[in-house]
């Protein structure tokens, strides 16, 4: 709630979060400070059951731009290899130790309407276990999910990403009339305590 009423803090997080993950692709390319990372972020305010939830889905390039030799040198292309699990914890911890830093600097109160009523339910079956992916680090509370690359070529993929990091939170399709006039919302997969809608 803190970060979607505070827009500025929003903008930090987003900053370091860049610098740190620039900072990593330099060091996997064995680039040197010169070298230029690229990414575009898409902002996220909702999780999948309509809960508030700002979170960032960034699509970044898999290495750095090193700058030529003279000015009129194009730049080079390094590519950087797949993190391992390792560095992608060590990534997820200098945006937690940063983020608090950040947040420790920035002023708060909470609203005075900041008392929030139930407005949906959430009911479904048993609990399952969740299963573990391959590129996730989680520390103190940031959770950072790292996927495949995707090439230049892969259209579908690129385009799949984006529909995905752009959708709305409400998806229509998803909703359904029940008794009383109660509104469901059939979530995407089953949470982790086994809610469905």
């Amino acid at each position: 709630m803190r970060v979607a009423g505070d827009p500025q803090l929003e903008s930090g997080l987003l900053r370091l979060f860049t610098e740190e993950l620039f900072e990593l692709q330099r060091a996997l390319a064995k680039a040197g400070d010169g070298a230029r990372g690229g990414s575009v972020t898409f902002i996220q305010r909702f999780g999948s059951s309509l809960n508030l939830h700002v979170h960032f889905h960034t699509l970044a390039l898999d290495g750095v731009y090193v700058p030529g030799a003279t000015a009129e040198d194009p730049p080079r292309f390094v590519r950087a290899p797949e993190p391992t699990p390792e560095q992608l914890r060590w990534l997820c911890s200098r945006v937690a130790e940063r983020a608090a830093r950040l947040v420790a600097r920035r002023p708060w109160r909470e609203p005075d309407d900041a008392r929030q009523s139930q407005v949906f339910k959430v009911l479904g079956a048993e609990p399952r276990e969740p299963q573990p992916k391959r590129l996730h680090a989680r520390v103190s509370g940031f959770d950072l999910h790292a996927s495949a690359p995707m090439e230049a070529h892969e259209r579908v993929a690129i385009e799949r990403f984006c529909r995905y990091a752009l959708r709305g939170p409400i998806a229509n399709g998803r909703l359904s009339l029940g008794p009383r006039d109660q509104v469901f919302y059939r979530l995407k997969a089953p949470r982790a305590d086994g809610r469905t809608q």
